[in-house]
């Protein structure tokens, strides 16, 4: 009786924290979760020598398909829109666990969650929550998460947070189960004309570019010297990033992808170079390297085209071929 007892006291509590599970996935949003989506790419699970990280700037700026014709070697964008620096850590302390890579790049937008042309507000409450609720349940997600003030025990658990879509009638067809081709077609094309594009090459192809010949008279300058001092709950999570490629033997490249900026984001950015230059990592600002046609290479003021996207990649190859060979010494 006492094993039958025993027996039971472990099985069910089992039984109801699956059950919790299943009913959480069900209730997740998977119609407008971009990153639900990306997880559910056949491609996305595979290894890789070579991960791409950051927000949608990272996707919009290296294109898989251009490093493999030009390389022979395979690689994979695992940014998503909005995604701030806590969240690319926590992604990519997951991604190490089961294939750390040989190089990993960060692109650089997520170190401005305070001031960028997106608002604050949204950044730390749409795109965090969404960017971080899909990734499962780990000290280094609950770091963050308790850092940002967020609930720990509803972010885990997505049936506590969910749990009023039940009742209020917002699951569509989309929610029962998933499928890309089905999802397209519920009504949001702010995510599945970009999804589309995004995962048909292992990547992001945006769009044909728009005239923004006036980008350098909207763009910001500032003097080399001119420095601002970055968060220090973003400025946490960069050293983490550092540490977590030495604790598994990964080079590590930060990059800017341009776009407009605040000549405070600029700042910053001094602040992250003067980091990478402490701590020995690689760190190249595109924009001062590469001499883009701004009638072509960008699709809107904020992201480059596929042309864009294919200088960038050339030039980043060179950095990444040399960590590469790096790597193997």
């Amino acid at each position: 009786m006492k094993i039958k007892r025993t027996i039971s006291c472990i099985i069910f509590p089992l039984i109801i924290i699956l059950l919790i599970g299943v009913f959480g996935e069900f209730l997740t949003p998977k119609s407008t979760n971009r990153y639900y989506i990306l997880e559910n790419d056949p491609h996305y699970s595979e290894d890789y020598d070579v991960q791409i990280y950051g927000s949608c700037h990272s996707y919009t700026s290296f294109n898989p398909v251009k490093f493999y014709e030009n390389t022979g070697i395979r690689s994979y964008v695992y940014g998503n829109p909005g995604e701030i620096i806590p969240t690319t850590y926590v992604r990519m302390a997951e991604k190490f666990k089961e294939n750390p890579p040989k190089v990993a790049l960060v692109e650089t937008w997520g170190i401005n969650p305070y001031e960028t042309y997106d608002a604050t507000e949204k950044i730390l409450g749409d795109y965090l929550t969404s960017n971080i609720e899909r990734l499962p349940y780990s000290k280094e997600k609950n770091e963050v998460l308790r850092d940002f003030e967020l609930d720990v025990f509803q972010m885990n658990f997505p049936l506590a947070r969910y749990k009023d879509r039940l009742l209020d009638e917002s699951l569509t067809d989309v929610d029962m189960y998933y499928e890309f081709e089905n999802t397209k077609n519920y009504n949001s094309d702010y995510v599945f004309n970009e999804m589309t594009s995004r995962l048909k090459y292992y990547g992001y192809k945006s769009n044909p570019s728009r005239d923004i010949s006036d980008y350098p008279q909207r763009q910001n300058y500032i003097e080399e010297d001119e420095y601002r001092k970055i968060e220090d709950n973003i400025t946490k999570y960069i050293y983490k990033i550092i540490d977590l490629c030495e604790k598994y033997d990964v080079e590590l490249i930060f990059y800017r992808s341009p776009y407009t900026s605040t000549k405070n984001e600029l700042r910053k950015l001094n602040h992250l170079r003067e980091i990478c230059n402490e701590r020995g990592i690689t760190f190249i600002d595109l924009e001062e390297v590469i001499d883009y046609d701004y009638t072509a290479d960008f699709y809107d003021y904020q992201h480059l085209s596929l042309k864009g996207a294919n200088k960038s990649t050339e030039l980043l190859e060179l950095l990444i071929m040399n960590a590469l060979e790096k790597n193997s010494k």
